[in-house]
Parts: structure tokens; C-alpha cells; sequence
């Protein structure tokens, strides 16, 4: 049952990626401190999934299916969520793949392509879409995932990790751009 907190009431929320995982905790966990949260997923059906579960446990979720590799994908999920809701407060970049596990020379390309345009390229994209909004207010909070691979790296995932040194090398770009702006 959601603990209905009012921390985060009023606030809306996109999670990218919050069909499992990480991003499905931070969902649940976001909808428990009395957000609104907009759960995403490539595949509908399975944002309504969620949506559903945080909805029957008290909390408040909408489902939208978006594909964060592609512009026009997140251009339309912002422009929903702003004609639904009027505003942006919380952007969580959760969504990642990483399908390739192979030594780099072995790494086929369009997986190298695939896990740059989700992870990195999609983590761009949002912040760039949901940032102009946030600017707009004057306020607003963008985390973006990374991991301990953006530091350390592991073998047999050299474009995961590469893609995790990307996003805190933009995220310091950003938090430099944007403070300013709240």
C-alpha cells in the first residue's frame, strides 16, 4: 500500500524506463511521496502494467509508451505530459540497454549503435526536451542514471560503460548550463 507521503505532492514525475528494476522502484517509491508519475516503457501494455499496480496500491501514475532513442518519441511523450499536466518537476533517465555482451573487438556495430542511441543519445534527448520545460518554470530536478562502469569499466561491456561515462560527463555540462535557471 503507498505510504501517501506528501513530500512529493503535486509534483510530476517521468521515469524513463520504469517498466522493471530500478526504474519501477523509483516509480513505486516517487507515487508513495505523493507524486504524480509518468511510468514509460518502449511497450505500452507494460506501462499500464505499472501504472496499474501503483494506482490499486493509492498512488497516481500515468503510462505512455516512448522510445527515448527517437526525438519525435520524446518530443510527443513531453508534449502529452505538459497538455495533461501543465508541468514537469522530476525527470528520472533510467532507461538503458545492454544487449551486447562480447569483448570490444568482438562487439558487433549495431549493437554498439543500439546501446548509444538508448542509453546515451535517450538520456540527451529527455534532458534536452523536459530541460526547456523546467527552464521555463524556473525550476526543476533531472537525475540521470549512470554506473559504477562509467568509472571502473568490466570487461565484455565496453559500450555499456562507455555510454555511463557519457551521461556523467553531460550531466556535469548541464548542472553548469542550467543551475541559473533553478
Amino acid at each position: 500500500m503507498m505510504n501517501n507521503s506528501s513530500e512529493f505532492s503535486g509534483r510530476i514525475a517521468v521515469v524513463t524506463g520504469s517498466s522493471r528494476g530500478i526504474g519501477r522502484e523509483t516509480a513505486v517509491r516517487l507515487a508513495s511521496a505523493g507524486a504524480t508519475v509518468i511510468i514509460t516503457s518502449r511497450t505500452l501494455d507494460i506501462a499500464k502494467d505499472v501504472a496499474g499496480t501503483i494506482k490499486r496500491e493509492g498512488g497516481q501514475a500515468e503510462a505512455f509508451a516512448v522510445d527515448v532513442s527517437n526525438p519525435v518519441s520524446v518530443d510527443t511523450l513531453a508534449a502529452s505530459v505538459i497538455e495533461r499536466f501543465g508541468q514537469v518537476d522530476v525527470l528520472i533517465n533510467n532507461a538503458g540497454v545492454s544487449p551486447a555482451y562480447a569483448r570490444a573487438e568482438k562487439i558487433d556495430e549495431a549493437d554498439w549503435d543500439a546501446i548509444i542511441a538508448t542509453n546515451l543519445k535517450g538520456t540527451f534527448l529527455c534532458c534536452k526536451r523536459f530541460g526547456k520545460v523546467m527552464i521555463q518554470q524556473g525550476s526543476g530536478c533531472i537525475v540521470n542514471m549512470s554506473s559504477v562502469l562509467a568509472r571502473s569499466g568490466q570487461p565484455r561491456l565496453a559500450a555499456y560503460a562507455a555510454t555511463k561515462g557519457g551521461i556523467e560527463a553531460l550531466t556535469r555540462a548541464l548542472a553548469i548550463e542550467w543551475a541559473e535557471h533553478g
